[in-house]
């Protein structure tokens, strides 16, 4: 039967060609109508039977008829190709880079090449200052970075215990012990104490003690370890406060005053050179909030709300934060965050920084929070950058002290990307009681987290919008910890909500829901099968070995640190993470778990006591609009 339709139209072959030569003939004496070719035709297709519908169609299908006179890809404009990426993700991309050798070429075209760069990259043209002569090779290698790191290919992982001693099976001190004690000491376990942890580029800064701090080198696996005793002896211990390629920051803590049995941290400033390692001291007009450093430059944020700029090799500045113009404040609108601003760092001109004060608006304005963002050049304020925090059905409630409904939010100001794109900060939305779970098939779900970024290449603001897959006890769970990796959310919740009511997993992994910005594209749909699983194994990994706490990530590595140790994942494949190393099977099928094996225990250990922190987080009260 199946035979049948194609027989019978291959019969019906020498009839149909009878009536192509009388359209070929009606075609030639209506050469100058449109109108009347076309009529010639309908009136052709009319009088065909079926078999000779489908003796056309086959031969469409065969490719035996051939459409001349249409543009080729290749012959395409530009400016078409700017018209079509918006509507494509960074999967569908570089598919068409596979689809046959002239696609190939076309894709790669400087101006096209360009609006990839643009769209689904943007400040990459910008970090190498525009003079990129092979856009496409540029475009090609960030594309296969990000999609690795999406979906989770080539990962290698490993979990590090504490260890204390001046060297470790993991990390190497070039310099001999000054004491041979130093050598006895070994692998330690913080329990659920909080401990003092900065990271950047590689470099794990942690604190075990009031006298050291342990700087451990994740490429290098160099160990440096710096003592300052002294300032303990004398009642104003060192507190661990940031690191960098190049140095390593600490602030002086105050004894507490009578009645109070909580510390407080000092105006004294110690760095020490990883390179010499010399150390210079400072002093701050006001008691230190909040640091931030990269290279050889160090910002100090005062909790009056100083912002002070000091380099290895430079002197101190202090910018101005009060100008007219630039830190104008409409009437009515309040400093959140006690007036305390954040800073993101430009990658390439050291002489800009931006600093970011974030402000509640007044009502009847249905903003909920207005982020500013102000340029300074050579320590001077030369531009101001504006945008706003809103929800389409809610507002600021200014007389309601209720969790919920309710906008948690948490100034970050940390590295996102490798492009100029920095986390100002990251939204919580608190809207309802409801315990019951999410599927990924419900309609109608909410947006749960926004993470505020700004890119200090291109100079413009995006909103990445998450939705978490599960509701979770929202008015009473808080989370420990939120780290931001490029357009991923990862977090962590605190252990005592995870124990007391049997949460499932304590860290989720989010993928982006929207992205809200005129220059930047969505790279991808969500998480293949594959990522899925990992994700899945490291959390359960996670909550067997110990709750998550802080997580730091960048281009090479993200890290998960708990009290016994900490979790180094890495998608580059030019790099090998230290620790017992497990690579995943190449032939691993289904849904089964790959997990790293259970690390050894150590000695139990407290961490010294943390002085009070400049608090960071604010919790806005909403109602209905």
């Amino acid at each position: 039967m199946s035979a049948q339709p194609d027989t019978a139209a291959d019969a019906a072959a020498p009839d149909i060609s009878r009536q192509l030569e009388a359209l070929e003939l009606s075609r030639g004496r209506a050469a100058g109508s449109k109108r009347n070719r076309r009529d010639s035709i309908d009136s052709l297709l009319a009088n065909l039977s079926s078999w000779d519908l489908i003796y056309i169609r086959n031969r469409f299908r065969d490719g035996k008829i051939v459409m001349d006179g249409f543009a080729g890809l290749r012959e395409l404009p530009p400016e078409v190709f700017s018209s079509v990426v918006p509507h494509l993700n960074l999967e569908d991309v570089m598919n068409c880079y596979q689809v046959c050798r002239s696609w190939r070429v076309t894709w790669t075209q400087g101006a096209v090449a360009t609006a990839l760069c643009r769209r689904f990259f943007p400040g990459l043209l910008e970090l190498y200052g525009g003079d990129v002569p092979d856009r496409h090779v540029l475009f090609l290698a960030a594309a296969k970075r990000y999609l690795r790191r999406h979906h989770m290919r080539t990962t290698q992982r490993s979990f590090i215990s504490w260890d204390i001693g001046w060297n470790s099976e993991d990390f190497t001190n070039r310099q001999d012990p000054t004491n041979d004690l130093l050598l006895d000491l070994g692998r330690v376990d913080f329990g659920y104490s909080n401990l003092t942890i900065c990271y950047q580029n590689g470099k794990l800064a942690w604190q075990p003690g009031n006298c050291y701090v342990i700087i451990d080198d994740l490429r290098t696996r160099e160990r440096h370890r710096f003592t300052f005793g002294i300032d303990y002896i004398s009642g104003r211990p060192m507190q661990l406060q940031a690191v960098t390629e190049s140095l390593v920051v600490l602030a002086s803590s105050m004894p507490p005053y009578a009645h109070s049995t909580v510390m407080d941290y000092g105006q004294a400033i110690q760095v020490f050179s990883l390179e010499t390692m010399e150390s210079k001291r400072l002093s701050l007009p006001g008691k230190i909030a909040s640091c931030y450093a990269q290279g050889d430059r160090v910002v100090f944020v005062t909790k009056q709300g100083h912002v002070i700029l000091w380099g290895w090799s430079e002197r101190a500045t202090c910018l101005e934060v009060d100008h007219d113009q630039l830190h104008h404040r409409p009437f009515g609108w309040d400093k959140d965050l006690g007036g305390v601003p954040g800073v993101l760092f430009h990658p390439t001109e050291t002489d800009v920084l931006y600093v970011v004060w974030m402000n509640s608006v007044a009502p009847p304005d249905t903003r909920i929070n207005t982020i500013v963002v102000v340029k300074y050049e050579d320590g001077e304020p030369v531009r101001r950058f504006e945008t706003s925090i809103a929800h389409p059905r809610y507002q600021r409630d200014p007389d309601s002290r209720h969790s919920c409904p309710s906008m948690r939010f948490t100034l970050t100001c940390q590295k996102v990307n490798a492009y100029g794109l920095h986390g100002i900060g990251i939204a919580q939305w608190v809207l309802s009681d409801d315990l019951s779970y999410w599927h990924s098939d419900m309609d109608g779900k909410e947006v749960e987290w926004l993470q505020v970024g700004f890119n200090v290449l291109t100079e413009s603001f995006i909103m990445y919008e998450y939705q978490s897959q599960r509701h979770p006890y929202t008015a009473q769970i808080k989370p420990f910890d939120v780290c931001a990796w490029d357009d991923q959310l990862i977090i962590t919740w605190f252990d005592e909500y995870l124990i007391g009511r049997q949460y499932p997993y304590g860290m989720q992994w989010l993928n982006v829901r929207n992205v809200i910005g005129d220059d930047y594209g969505q790279r991808s749909n969500g998480a293949d099968g594959q990522a899925m699983r990992q994700r899945r194994d490291i959390c359960a990994y996670m909550l067997e070995i110990g709750f998550g706490r802080q997580i730091f990530a960048d281009e090479d590595f993200v890290i998960v640190t708990t009290g016994q140790g900490f979790l180094v994942c890495s998608w580059n494949q030019e790099l090998s993470v230290p620790g017992q190393v497990a690579e995943e099977p190449a032939d691993r099928t289904g849904q089964g778990s790959w997990n790293l094996p259970w690390p050894h225990p150590g000695e139990k250990m407290e961490p010294p006591r943390l002085p009070s922190l400049w608090d960071c987080r604010t919790v806005v009260s909403l109602k209905h609009l």
